[in-house]
């Protein structure tokens, strides 16, 4: 048996409710952070494309 299941086992609910919390605040930020990154990096690609369609006129 590791530290980690008899920690499971005896930690009071209430801090593996906020375990819980932290996790699934943490997933947020994290597709919070990937979905600008995306939006970013496709404004970019359409910049691009942009000036070189402008260059190419």
């Amino acid at each position: 048996m590791g530290l980690n299941s008899y920690d499971s086992q005896h930690r009071p609910d209430w801090v593996a409710g906020l375990d819980v919390h932290i996790n699934i605040q943490s997933q947020w930020q994290l597709q919070q952070i990937a979905e600008k990154k995306a939006f970013a990096c496709v404004t970019s690609l359409a910049l691009i494309s942009y000036i070189k369609v402008a260059k190419a006129l």
